[in-house]
């Protein structure tokens, strides 16, 4: 998987260990996601990210060491996408995330493995 934060298109392991913001924008085949990492529920730059662009979905990744995606929300400030269209993230609920086959992404509302 790929993200871009800044101008290019990186890893998710690019990115330091903790949570980072992200948006979806429409027609884009990557996400928008800010490289100052956060506590978990606490990221933001949502409207940075987006610079007016028309956004599908937006929220949190939180990833470790290594860049694999440990989980993720909608939580983005004033907007809140709809549990039902996650799947405009790119981001798998069926235990593959961006990164490796390996990740195994939650909802928050859904702490299960």
């Amino acid at each position: 998987g790929r993200h871009r934060g800044g101008g290019g298109g990186e890893p998710l392991s690019a990115l330091v260990p903790g949570s980072h913001a992200f948006v979806k924008v429409l027609h884009e085949p990557f996400l928008r996601v800010s490289p100052a990492a956060s506590d978990f529920c606490r990221a933001g730059g949502h409207p940075q990210l987006a610079n007016e662009a028309p956004v599908l979905y937006a929220g949190e990744v939180e990833v470790d060491a290594e860049g694999v995606l440990l989980r993720w929300n909608n939580l983005s400030g004033t907007y809140k996408g709809e549990d039902e269209k996650c799947y405009q993230t790119g981001i798998s609920t069926s235990g593959r995330g961006l990164d490796t086959a390996a990740t195994r992404p939650r909802r928050v509302h859904d702490a299960s493995p």
